[in-house]
């Protein structure tokens, strides 16, 4: 039994922070994971450990190592450490998988956001869905749509999945690496990917840039370094801090793997089978058809070639499917271009998921639609139902006769292997498993089939599920998700009761079925890395026999023919140990591409020999790719095993998680008590009542290599677990005796303890935080014996291994506590001495990278200025300044020049270098050593034009220091340009001379105009004759006072309304006997729109003394120019007699108000006129006119 000292020592242990360079730094997250955990998956796990001062790691393992597991412990890890803002990004099919291989294995919760969800928790008051109190989960193109939501939380650990998907981000093309990059710049992240190497070594500079731009240089230095002149051995050291890879054949002495073993079961199609593939095919290969829309031919066209494929019962659903929506069309109930709605099942629309998420990115050809063609549409029926018909006579296909045959076979392999009578079947379509469930069962199989696809939610599976669920009621396996739940329980039917599964590409991801042992891909994906992925649920670790894996060929299809040829001779992928190595299958970049070159063959292709001829171009493509993998390269690299290390790694866990489990058991008995019957032999328990939430039942500590019990699986991290430990931390003991029991200590000797017999003294435990990039945890013992003998920290942990009793009444002597204090402030102060030692390690390994960052691009920017000195257009020379003994610039020396300056100069580099300008050009004025030498001397940088008589040329030079007494120059021949300056400013002069002559003339030609009409008005004594002479003189002078304006400005697009409106009343009522105000607003408005008002003020003025005010008679003239808000305001108001009765501008003849009226029209404006009291007439001009 333990004592509350025992209680409150053993909490502290199992939770305290441990050093980022111990190797307990998991042993959390190692203690809790439902599974037996490798060397190797330990050692990455404490790799992303491996500094506080690191932005994050690649994990880099070989396929089928477990890089899922080893971020789950980190992950868990971090979560145990209270750092739970965690982020998974991952390829959409994967997303499920990751949730529940978090939730099973470490009992970590997730949330998968996508546009659903995130909208349903913005619907229940969620600011950034993303912010949640569990891991969450989201695809590649979720997470690019997303980034500045996602950039919005400080995660502590943003893990990305496949990353080799991102291996080009460092491209301003790339945008969804891009965005994914900016959305998580800053923050620690975990890379996984098996294939951190595919193509070329630039793949991996874009990884890193990914994790940190200072990892390495730019891509030109990089390219500098480790392309165009590769050293291996560096590349290697710098990749080694932050890239950790295994490969399989490296822990194949704890790792064991089964082999592959292939059969191949060849049928020939019927007439009825091979005329409907033709004839669908040769439909299928046509360019525009109303049945398969244009937007959705590709895809569509894809899916269909599969069906084809798969079965006749498949086919037809789908045949019909698209001949409804034609009739529909020719109904009038749906558009031509209208979408194929529920052509496909869920798990076929899966597929296309996938090959949207990858090709997202892809521009579509634009398309015009084709009139409506009723002839076509009535034939494309018409032939549907051709071939309805013949897929309606087909009762059985050859194929699944075929699969009777292969099951016999496979289940006759399995006995005489001595594995289970287990059987995978594989098929893209939901629609062909229904077909296989009903045939096989019509076949002697009836009751020992299950079915798995995507949504798991036909009748039998309900029962399947709610016979779990009722199974599982008090064991603690029940999740709360029903999709996880619902997968759980097919797999345990299947291993259980049933022999075959039949499953869609929904079981290719996240299933472990190492009891199985047959896989049959009844319709093979032409995706190479999707049959991997299938035969891995079988062909696993922890497989225990050979796994027989058939395929079905079509001898009447040569294509069929090809195709399997392919995937298994040239990517290996159906015999050997390990199946489809990294170096092949990371020769398809993309299994989605790849997918769609075989699609192309089938819709180009007509005949055996362009099929032949396109699949042997495409073999030759794959060899060439294989053939330059970078194998070599990648082992050079990447090549960091240490056998030795994993054994003294896999020792030191197994002894740390031994004692885990004796702390963490001997915990629950203290804190549980009479509450529970503890069975210590099997480290069970029955809870006897609910305790903090938990219901009775039974209760199994968690053991490493078993993730099945037969009750609640108990850890940590189960709210149990969680109230146990704080239970334990909460114990309110400080000072006491413990009395330690030796003689009833079983299962292992402490012969530490042991020498301690019949002794008695002081022990004390402090926890000591040292906070610097992270928080470390010290438990530190101190204590000596009653005889004054030391007793070590070692020893004091040790006696905690025994049980025994305690009396918490005890006070310690104040004396005996100041001398243990002592000790511990001794062991505190070694403490922080080796925690800063450590620091100082990883800043002295960061100073290394920035340096080494730093060096990279210094050569690269040399590099870049080397180029740059030789390519630049402009001339460079450096030169060093000659002084005389009173320190007086006299002559300078040439030490440098580029081929422009040679150009540009005349001079050559080979005359020059090392001479003094004096005696290259003895004629050199000596404003070009005084410039420059009081450039020289006090570092002013100097820009200048000036003219060289020795080289006869001008120049324009920009001067500067670059280091003491020396002078670069950057020149510019402005020859040319100097030389059209003067021509220009001759050509400006002469025109200015001509339009001042010819304003003078156009002045004088006005005012001659104006003298003419005065003497011709003169002449007569018509008063009307008289009149209209004075208004056409009023016109002519409203544009004589405008040009007259204008000559005196500088500007000839612009008019001061001022200046030029009083000068314009003035004139015309400079004799008149009338009162005038006037407000005219400054501003400065077009010509145009002056000359228009000009005009019409002219009009309304000479109206206003005609009509209002006749005969010379006094009166009061007011004239507003006012800008406004919606323009430009005229008012021109008299006190005269007014208008006429019933007076409309429209049926006025006189020609002035109407050429107003016009003028305002034109400028989009408009004109009123009153006569109440008077005559106001008012012009507004909009302000989208002035503008112009």
């Amino acid at each position: 039994m333990i004592t509350p000292f025992h209680a409150k020592y053993y909490a502290n242990e199992l939770l305290h922070r441990k050093s980022y360079s111990s190797n307990e730094r998991i042993s959390s997250s190692l203690f809790d994971a439902a599974l037996a955990i490798n060397p190797h998956q330990i050692y990455a796990a404490l790799f992303a450990f491996k500094s506080p001062l690191s932005k994050g790691v690649i994990l880099a393992d070989e396929v089928g190592l477990g890089k899922t597991i080893e971020a789950g412990l980190v992950m868990c890890q971090l979560w145990a450490e209270r750092k739970r803002k965690q982020l998974v990004i991952c390829p959409a099919a994967l997303r499920k998988q990751w949730s529940l291989e978090l939730l099973e294995k470490f009992n970590l919760p997730s949330v998968i956001l996508e546009s659903r969800t995130y909208n349903e928790y913005q619907k229940l008051g969620a600011e950034n869905p993303f912010d949640q109190p569990a891991i969450v989960i989201v695809s590649y193109n979720y997470a690019s749509k997303m980034n500045l939501d996602i950039a919005g939380i400080s995660w502590d650990i943003v893990v990305i999945d496949e990353a080799h998907k991102l291996r080009n981000s460092y491209r301003p093309s790339n945008k969804m690496g891009q965005a994914v990059k900016q959305a998580t710049a800053g923050r620690k992240k975990l890379l996984l990917t098996a294939t951190p190497l595919q193509n070329n070594l630039v793949e991996l500079f874009g990884l890193s840039t990914m994790i940190d731009e200072h990892l390495f240089g730019d891509l030109k230095s990089f390219r500098d370094n480790y392309i165009n002149n590769p050293d291996f051995d560096d590349l290697k050291e710098r990749l080694s801090h932050f890239c950790k890879r295994t490969l399989r054949k490296d822990v194949v002495e704890y790792v064991k793997y089964t082999e592959r073993l292939a059969i191949v079961k060849e049928f020939t199609a019927s007439d009825a089978e091979q005329k409907l593939y033709d004839m669908v095919s040769a439909f299928l290969q046509r360019d525009n058809t109303y049945a398969i829309p244009y937007r959705q031919k590709q895809l569509t066209t894809l899916i269909i070639r599969k069906l084809l494929a798969s079965s006749t019962w498949a086919l037809l659903q789908t045949l019909e499917t698209i001949r409804d929506r034609l009739v529909s069309i020719r109904e009038g109930v749906l558009d031509a271009d209208s979408d194929l709605a529920n052509l496909f099942d869920e798990d076929e629309y899966a597929l296309i998921e996938e090959i949207m998420d990858e090709t997202e990115d892809d521009e579509s050809p634009q398309y015009n639609e084709p009139d409506f063609d009723i002839k076509q549409l009535n034939e494309e029926i018409a032939e549907l139902n051709s071939f309805i018909a013949i897929a309606r006579s087909i009762d059985t296909d050859t194929k699944s006769t075929t699969l009777l045959d292969a099951l016999t076979t496979g289940f006759e392999e399995m006995r005489l292997k001595g594995a289970n009578r287990k059987a995978l079947i594989f098929t893209e379509s939901r629609r062909t498993q229904d077909y296989l469930k009903r045939f096989l069962e019509a076949n002697g199989y009836a009751g020992r089939i299950v079915l798995f696809n995507g949504s798991n939610s036909g009748p039998e599976t309900t029962r399947i599920y709610k016979e779990w669920v009722e199974k599982n009621k008090y064991t603690g396996r029940i999740s709360g998700s029903p999709t996880a739940d619902k997968r759980n329980a097919l797999i345990e039917y299947f291993r259980d009761a049933a022999d075959i599964m039949i499953a869609t590409e929904s079981a290719a991801e996240g299933v472990n079925l190492q009891f199985c042992s047959l896989v049959i891909n009844y319709d093979l994906p032409w995706n190479p890395q999707r049959i991997e992925q299938r035969i891995g649920r079988c062909h696993r670790y922890g497989q225990k026999n050979d796994v027989v894996v058939i395929n079905f060929i079509n001898k009447r299809n040569y294509a069929d023919v090809r195709v399997h040829e392919l995937l298994d001779e040239k990517f290996s992928l159906f015999k050997g140990v390990f199946g489809s190595s990294d170096e092949v299958l990371g020769t398809v970049e993309s299994g989605v591409d790849f997918e769609k070159r075989i699609l192309e063959i089938y819709q180009q292709c007509r005949t055996v020999e362009e099929i032949e001829q396109e699949f042997n171009r495409l073999q030759k493509e794959l060899e060439d790719k294989i053939k330059r993998s970078l194998r070599k390269a990648r082992d050079t690299l990447f090549e960091n095993f240490d056998a030795d290390v994993h054994e003294r790694l896999k020792l030191s866990v197994n002894e740390y998680l031994d004692r885990y489990t004796r702390y963490f058991w001997a915990l629950t008995v203290f804190a549980l008590g009479p509450n529970a019957v503890f069975d210590d032999a099997s480290h069970t328990f029955d809870l006897l009542d609910e305790v903090a939430s938990s219901p009775p039942g039974r209760y199994c500590l968690i053991k490493k290599g078993t993730e099945e019990t037969s009750g609640i699986l108990y850890r940590m991290s189960h709210p149990l677990g969680q109230y146990v430990l704080n239970q334990a931390l909460n114990e309110a003991v400080f000072s006491g005796k413990v009395t330690f029991d030796i003689s009833r200590h079983t299962g292992y000797r402490i012969s530490q303890v042991e020498q301690l017999k019949g002794h008695s003294g002081y022990l004390t435990l402090y926890k000591y935080i040292v906070s610097s990039f992270d928080s470390e945890e010290f438990l530190l013992f101190a204590g000596f014996l009653q005889d004054g003998g030391p007793l070590s920290a070692e020893q004091c942990q040790k006696l905690f291994e025994c049980g025994g009793f305690a009396d918490t009444s005890y006070q310690v002597p104040p004396g005996i506590k100041k001398k243990l204090k002592a000790e511990i402030d001794i062991y505190a102060g070694a403490t922080l001495e080796r925690a800063n030692q450590q620091n100082l390690v990883y800043i002295l390994e960061e100073e290394e990278r920035l340096d080494k960052w730093t060096k990279d691009m210094v050569l690269a920017l040399e590099k870049e200025l080397e180029n740059l000195f030789i390519q630049m257009h402009n001339g460079f020379a450096l030169h060093e300044i000659i002084l005389d003994e009173q320190g007086k610039p006299i002559d300078y020396r040439f030490l440098k020049v580029n081929a422009a300056f040679e150009k540009l100069t005349g001079l050559s580099a080979k005359d020059i270098i090392g001479k003094r300008v004096l005696e290259v050009l003895p004629n050199t004025e000596s404003y070009w050593i005084d410039t420059y030498g009081k450039v020289a001397l006090t570092g002013e940088t100097i820009t200048f034009q000036n003219y060289s008589s020795e080289l006869k040329r001008y120049y324009e030079v920009s001067a500067y220091r670059p280091a003491p007494m020396q002078f670069a120059v950057i020149v510019s021949d402005i020859t040319d340009r100097k030389l059209a300056e003067v021509a220009l400013q001759g050509a400006y002069e002469e025109k200015a001379t001509l339009l001042k002559e010819l304003q003078h003339r156009v002045k004088n030609s006005f005012a001659m105009l104006e003298s003419m009409m005065q003497l011709a008005a003169d002449s007569y004594t018509s008063e009307e004759v008289n009149q209209a002479l004075k208004e056409i003189q009023f016109r002519v002078n409203a544009v004589s006072q405008l040009y007259s304006q204008l000559h005196q400005t500088s500007s000839y697009n612009q008019v001061d309304t001022y200046e030029y409106f009083e000068q314009l009343l003035q004139s015309m009522t400079e004799f008149s006997p009338l009162k005038l105000r006037t407000n005219i607003e400054p501003m400065m408005i077009p010509v145009k729109i002056a000359t228009s008002l000009g005009i019409m003020l002219t009009e309304l003025v000479t109206n206003a003394l005609k009509y209002a005010y006749p005969k010379d008679t006094e009166g009061e003239l007011t004239v507003e120019l006012v800008k406004a808000t919606e323009g430009l305001v005229l008012k021109v108001q008299d006190k005269g007699k007014g208008l006429p009765e019933g007076f409309v501008i429209k049926n006025s003849s006189g020609l002035g108000l109407n050429l107003v009226n016009a003028l305002a029209q034109q400028m989009k404006g408009r004109f009123s006129i009153e006569g109440h009291g008077g005559t106001t007439c008012t012009i507004q001009i909009p302000q989208e006119v002035l503008k112009v």
